[in-house]
């Protein structure tokens, strides 16, 4: 974790709660690094995770630096988060 800072520009990645679900579901539902609850243990484990679940409950913007890990060139994120690490399935 190291991409959430303070106070700057702030952009709004996707334009309604639907594609927000959509891109969640592709990328941090998928991850190793999604939240996690286990062994005592309860919380993010990813900036990005975090910063669009508040962004989702806040007004739907996070900082210009979430931005650019996504890729958000001022219309669409990427489709794939690059700090995505795939769950293996057995």
């Amino acid at each position: 974790m190291g991409w959430v800072q303070g106070m700057s520009e702030r952009v709004r990645p996707f334009t309604e709660g639907s594609e927000f679900a959509d891109w969640k579901s592709r990328n941090c539902e998928r991850c190793t690094l999604r939240w996690e609850e286990k062994d005592g243990y309860r919380g993010y484990q990813c900036d990005i995770e975090m910063a669009l679940d508040y962004s989702y409950f806040d007004n739907g913007t996070v900082t210009e630096a979430i931005g650019k890990v996504l890729k958000f060139d001022g219309q669409r994120v990427a489709e794939d988060c690059q700090a995505r690490e795939l769950v293996e399935i057995e």
